[in-house]
């Protein structure tokens, strides 16, 4: 599969959950990364799914923006990695979701998978268009921002 680096995690894909929760991944994903994933909780309604080397950034990425002691680093550990599941992709490219957290996340039929560049998030349809419209603002602002002049 080649090396877990070599591409974004991009675009916005509407996918079908069976009863078993599973979730076929977009060919295109599947490219940027190997068969093994790790799904974490976020601080979001969505779910978020890293690579191996995706969660180790994202722990460098926030435990060096803080000033953490030792017991905040513990913390911080245990919210990063002690609450990662591992899951894997089988041969025909689907991977379990742990039924809890499909459960949790209100996840039933249908998700959409968001690319984020370094992780994917999955979202219950209802909680990601609430989001959207959230941020419909905030994001105009931030393309005119962009705009070359």
């Amino acid at each position: 599969m080649g090396d877990e680096n070599a591409g974004y995690f991009t675009g916005e894909w509407n996918r079908k959950l069976d009863e078993k929760c599973r979730l076929t991944i977009p060919p295109v994903f599947r490219e940027n990364i190997s068969t093994f994933f790790l799904v974490q909780l976020s601080g979001t309604k969505a779910l978020l799914m890293m690579t191996r080397t995706g969660l180790d950034a994202f722990w460098e990425k926030y435990s060096g923006r803080l000033d953490l002691d030792n017991a905040q680093e513990t913390l911080l550990r245990r919210i990063i990695y002690g609450d990662a599941i591992q899951c894997s992709l089988d041969g025909s490219g689907r991977m379990v979701l742990p039924m809890e957290l499909c459960q949790a996340r209100g996840l039933k039929e249908e998700v959409i998978l968001k690319g984020m560049r370094d992780w994917i998030e999955i979202w219950r349809p209802a909680d990601f268009e609430a989001s959207q419209e959230k941020t419909a603002q905030s994001k105009e602002e931030l393309e005119r921002k962009l705009r070359y002049e």
